[in-house]
């Protein structure tokens, strides 16, 4: 029997159970101390108990997310390895380009230049040659300055007529296109230097018939032909049909009107003098590069793939490595803003006759320099 004042509810209290009253204290009535857990539910001293145990929506939630960052971090990696390979296939067309460096100018503090890097704008001298072997003693049918400015994000394509009369180093003054066939690209360079005052970086070089296959290699180029330029455009083709090993009449056009021209056909185009002479024939040249440009826009991928068969069709003096990071700037420089222009500028010039009785564009060289250094070089 329980003593009377107990309950058969209660268990016998051990000393500080008490409270007030009589009787023991429950245990769920108290705090609960360890001692009422039994042993395998009691947490170690080291080990406490989480504070704030993490929910399973939470863990489920944090488990999306690692997925998320597995499948980022894949395609960065694959972006990466894609990129390396890209660079490493331009690197491998570039080592085909025809490398022919040329001293660095000695006199160009005389001649004012501005220094090297100096104004963040790459002259680039694009020179089209009339060989029609590779071995040929030729001069500059092409004279094309190509100036690149990151900060502005225009492109400048600059024509020097060969016609135009300057002062060669070393030989005294002459048409312009002779300094090539006297000295090289290094002399041409120099030439523009000494008689313009502005620096060029580098140089590329092709003949007829790189020309012919760079633009086959993008496809064609479309190009707006006149009725009057028919006649022509058909004559120097019968000329670069015979070269090639064709029938003379072969991609004859028949009328004007608008055509994708083959790289034959747009060589044809380019040498046109008899209208709108030599200004003329070096305008129908920047129009080829410019639809040239736009072939490259109409597939990018192409425009890449181009390149194998560009870099061997060139001469430069720019290393595998410079060509390899041109080349692969060339998506950024299809967006670029182009504007084009010609030397000599209007306002500028005037025919003059040498002293053996050929005629050549005379003109003020000072003006031209100042008109050509602000179109180059003025801040945006």
């Amino acid at each position: 029997m329980p003593e009377a004042g107990s309950s058969v509810y209660s268990r016998p209290g051990a000393p500080g159970d008490r409270v007030s009253g009589t009787g023991p204290v429950l245990p769920h009535l108290r705090e609960l101390r360890p001692e009422d857990y039994p042993p395998e539910d009691r947490f170690s001293d080291r080990i406490p108990p989480p504070e704030h145990p993490v929910p399973p929506e939470v863990k489920r939630k944090r488990r999306g997310g690692g997925i998320l960052l597995k499948l980022f971090t894949a395609l960065i990696l694959l972006l990466f390895a894609a990129g390396i390979l890209l660079f490493a296939a331009v690197y491998y067309f570039s080592s085909k380009a025809e490398y022919e460096p040329y001293p660095a100018i000695q006199e160009e503090a005389s001649w004012n230049l501005p220094a090297a890097g100096k104004e963040n704008v790459l002259n680039i001298l694009l020179i089209g040659t009339d060989a029609r072997t590779k071995d040929e003693d030729s001069r500059s049918d092409a004279l094309i300055l190509c100036s690149i400015c990151p900060e502005k994000k225009q492109i400048v394509l600059i024509s020097i007529l060969r016609d135009s009369y300057t002062e060669i180093p070393g030989y005294g003054r002459n048409r312009i296109n002779h300094a090539y066939q006297m000295g090289g690209a290094k002399l041409l360079a120099e030439t523009i230097e000494m008689n313009f005052h502005i620096r060029i970086d580098h140089y590329v070089k092709v003949d007829f018939f790189s020309f012919v296959d760079i633009i086959d290699s993008l496809g064609g180029v479309d190009v707006e032909i006149t009725e009057e330029e028919v006649r022509y455009l058909n004559a120097y083709l019968c000329d670069v049909n015979l070269l090639t090993g064709r029938p003379a009449e072969e991609d004859f056009l028949s009328a004007g009107g608008m055509y994708r021209l083959t790289g034959r056909q747009a060589l044809a185009y380019s040498r046109i003098r008899y209208i709108g002479t030599d200004f003329g024939r070096t305008g129908r040249q920047r129009t080829v590069l410019q639809a040239a440009v736009r072939a490259a826009k109409r597939s990018p991928f192409r425009g890449i793939a181009a390149l194998r068969t560009i870099m061997p069709a060139i001469v430069t003096d720019m290393t595998e490595m410079d060509l390899t990071l041109q080349a692969m700037r060339i998506p950024l420089l299809l967006g670029y803003q182009i504007t084009e222009d010609r030397i000599p500028y209007d306002g500028t010039w005037w025919n003059d006759t040498m002293p053996n009785g050929q005629e050549v564009l005379n003109m003020d060289f000072g003006r031209t320099s100042q008109i050509l250094r602000e179109r180059l070089y003025q801040k945006p």
